[in-house]
This record gives C-alpha cells, sequence and structure tokens, in this order.
C-alpha cells in the first residue's frame, strides 16, 4: 500500500536511510513533511514501511522528487516505481519535475519519461581546506537571505525560500556571504549537518575565487569532519581544482527531468548544488 508519509514514519524513514548509507538527518525528513506533508509517501506491507520517496515544489514551477528508498529484502518488486508514480502524481500541476539519480536508479527514470539535463559529481573530503580570503567575505545575517534567494534562483530557475531559510537556521555556521563595496551579495554558501559527514552546498559566486573562498571557510567551521559536495561535471577546471586539494570522487550522479526544461541548465555562478534530496 502506497500512502502518504506522516511523523510517526519518520523513525522508519531514517531505518531505511542507515540500511542504504545516505546522510540525513531526522531534521532533513521533518523539513519535508513540514513543507510538502501530501507529497511525501511511504510503502507499507503488513504495517511495516519498507519504502519512500518525498516531493518538495519550488515557487510552484519547479518539483523535486528525491529520497526514494525501499528496503533490501523488498526490491525488485515494483515498490519504487510505484513510489515514484505517486510523487509523480501529487506534482502533476508543476510545470517541470527533476530529480539527481544514480547510475544505477537511471533506467527507472527512463522508463517513467525522465530524459538527462548533465551530469554531476559527489565528492569527499577529510580535512578542512586552507582559507581562503576575497573582500566582503564575513557570517551570512538573517537580513541577507533577500538577496541570496534571488541568486539561487537565476541558478535553479525557481525561488527556493523555504529551503535556503531552512539551511541558514539549522547551520549558521556554515552560512557565509561575500559582498561588494556597495554591500551587494555577490557569493554566497551554506551548509548543513550529516549522520557521517557535513554536506557543503548551494555555494553561488560570480567568480571561482570567491566561489573558492567561501567553500573554505565554510570547511573550516566543521574542522573535525569529513565534507561532501555534489558539482556539475561540466565545471571542468572547477573539479581538478577541487581534487588537487584533496576532494575525492565519490560516484557520478545525472541531474534528469519531465516536462519543459527551466534554464538556465548549467549556470556559470553555481559551483555546488544543494544535495540530490533538494536539487
Amino acid at each position: 500500500m502506497i500512502r502518504c508519509m506522516t511523523g510517526d514514519d519518520l523513525n522508519d524513514a531514517l531505518r531505511l536511510t542507515r540500511v542504504a548509507g545516505w546522510n540525513q538527518l531526522e531534521n532533513d525528513w521533518q523539513f519535508f513533511l513540514r513543507e510538502s506533508l501530501e507529497g511525501c509517501f511511504v510503502a507499507e506491507e503488513d504495517g511495516c514501511v519498507v519504502g519512500t520517496t518525498t516531493t518538495i515544489v519550488y515557487e510552484t514551477r519547479l518539483a523535486w522528487v528525491a529520497m526514494v528508498l525501499v528496503d533490501p529484502s523488498f526490491r525488485r518488486r515494483g515498490i519504487g516505481t510505484a513510489l515514484l508514480n505517486a510523487a509523480l502524481q501529487s506534482t502533476a500541476s508543476c510545470e517541470c519535475v527533476k530529480l539527481d539519480a544514480t547510475p544505477a536508479g537511471k533506467t527507472v527514470y527512463d522508463g517513467l519519461g525522465f530524459v538527462d539535463e548533465l551530469p554531476l559529481v559527489r565528492m569527499t573530503l577529510d580535512k578542512p581546506l586552507p582559507a581562503g580570503q576575497v573582500p566582503g567575505l564575513r557570517p551570512m545575517r538573517e537580513t541577507d537571505l533577500s538577496q541570496v534567494m534571488a541568486l539561487d534562483a537565476a541558478c535553479v530557475g525557481a525561488e527556493r525560500a523555504a529551503l535556503l531559510t531552512h539551511l541558514f537556521e539549522t547551520a549558521r555556521e556554515y552560512a557565509w556571504v561575500a559582498e561588494d563595496d556597495a554591500g551587494t551579495v555577490r557569493g554566497f554558501a551554506l551548509g548543513r549537518h550529516g549522520h557521517t559527514a557535513e554536506y557543503v552546498g548551494p555555494i553561488v559566486a560570480d567568480d571561482e575565487e570567491t566561489a573558492w573562498a567561501l567553500l573554505a571557510t565554510v570547511t573550516r567551521q566543521g574542522a573535525d569532519r569529513p565534507w561532501i559536495i555534489d558539482v556539475l561535471s561540466e565545471k571542468v577546471a572547477w573539479c581538478e581544482r577541487l581534487r588537487e586539494a584533496g576532494f575525492r570522487e565519490q560516484r557520478p550522479l545525472i541531474r534528469m527531468y519531465k516536462g519543459p526544461a527551466l534554464p538556465p541548465s548549467a549556470p556559470t555562478s553555481l559551483f555546488a548544488i544543494a544535495g540530490p534530496e533538494f536539487g
């Protein structure tokens, strides 16, 4: 049986998250339920939750599908596809639906009408980066959020106010901006806590040096923990710089979409995404 997820399902959702080796915490699941109560689903058999998926809608234009998890003992029975169909039905009014797929999951999404948009790569870092400095680098303030949201929307194609506010409020030590002499925000970074590693992203900046300084500063706020970042594979020079600094490639991802694509598809100012679960 496929049904809407409730708060009572959080323990089961976390159990499946840990079985899969994923990094999300309970507050990530709480965010999905808070922002998309009727767009998060579980698969249940004999009273036991055996699968999950989530959706979140940005500005009624863009829907994001994520957290497709199926208990290993129940795989290859069509449960993942049934969950995805429920997610797609709940987001049918949206102009475009996107997700970030693993190579193993891509064949399922191909069969549901998703097409490739761009490649991504997940990279990990075991130690903080040396400090980077650019003029105007400082901790983010709540009053910066309107400018941060506008920069983010230009990259994503829709405003993500609730998500960015959530990231800011739950990990303020990872929220940084770079501003020009007039006080205009020209770059920002956000991050979040995780089960096995901290996560940095999104990072948006008008040049690579600003992005690098933001990234280095964020990693130094959580010096005793490893880091995860997801970046566009097409930013070849940026990926190479990450490798030279000690980042290691973990796995590829494929951003896919269904319906008309929302531009831009690969903005030059996007140096890290918010994560496969958020876009």
